[in-house]
């Protein structure tokens, strides 16, 4: 994440902060970037939309407006990616760059071909295919009503994901907002808290899909076992065991986290400067 000082020390900055009236085409155009196929993968799109969502905090542009635009570059970008890859099918490997990376388009179709549909929404979240497996999925001819189900669907979570932060840190220095102490050690163990959030959501839907510890014990002999073990997207390995277990897994070490941040006594600052933010936010939408 970058330092707040050298966000304000950039030209992108002062030329927003200048021009008032782009920050909203800027979000928009930042997140096409970063999830169209080919520049995702070469252009920084994720500190280029941190940026602009810190000047939208500030004060330049609502909240609603910030997330709207958001989630607009990123379906157009997922949908011209798909579009790309749905011309010119297995073409795309010999085009520059993939020609000199087969690996990404590689690495990409694995997770693809693993994950199914669910693999579109989840790749989102997934730094170095992001921006691959829209391209992929057009290659692979996957249907375009599903296709673009999946990809409205994702956008509405991925948009405030890569929104609110730089929003919110914004909105808390326009307001002078008085951080708690040890921000920088809480925003790590923040960090490290979701990171490994992913990593047990991650192991308990492989453990539903077939092979998982999950799937093998389940008795299939009867009619709620056949139902379980069944595909959950019609195509991939993901089944319907999978995604109860993720979702289960992951609503449960969310509720255990915010159990944690509201009965602690030494998060108490924390707790305030919540609210504070909260206060702010709502002015701003």
């Amino acid at each position: 994440m970058p330092e707040i000082d050298d966000i304000r020390a950039s030209a992108l900055w002062q030329t927003l902060h200048a021009h008032p009236e782009w920050v909203a085409v800027a979000i928009a155009l930042f997140a096409f970037i970063e999830c169209f196929a080919i520049v995702g993968l070469i252009v920084p799109g994720v500190v280029l939309l941190y940026a602009a969502a810190f000047v939208a905090g500030g004060g330049e542009l609502g909240l609603w407006w910030a997330l709207g635009c958001a989630f607009a570059g990123a379906v157009i970008g997922d949908s011209a990616s798909y579009l790309l890859g749905r011309r010119f099918g297995p073409a795309i490997r010999v085009l520059p760059p993939f020609a000199n990376h087969p690996e990404w388009i590689t690495r990409g179709e694995g997770f693809f071909l693993r994950h199914g549909a669910a693999g579109i929404a989840l790749g989102r979240f997934v730094g170095p295919i992001r921006p691959i497996l829209p391209l992929i999925a057009g290659m692979l001819r996957f249907p375009i009503v599903r296709f673009h189900v999946v990809n409205v669907g994702s956008a509405l979570l991925w948009a405030p994901a890569y929104i609110l932060p730089g929003f919110v840190l914004g909105a808390s220095l326009q307001h002078a907002i008085d951080p708690p102490p040890g921000l920088i050690v809480g925003l790590l163990i923040f960090v490290i808290w979701c990171w490994g959030m992913g990593r047990l959501t991650s192991a308990a839907w492989q453990a539903g899909e077939p092979g998982g510890a999950l799937f093998e014990r389940l008795d299939a002999t009867g009619a709620s076992g056949r139902i379980l073990r069944a595909p959950a997207f019609g195509s991939g390995v993901d089944t319907r065991l999978s995604v109860l277990a993720g979702t289960a897994t992951l609503l449960a070490l969310s509720a255990l986290g915010l159990s944690l941040l509201l009965a602690s006594p030494m998060l108490a600052p924390w707790r305030q400067f919540g609210l504070d933010l909260l206060a702010v936010l709502r002015l701003l939408l």
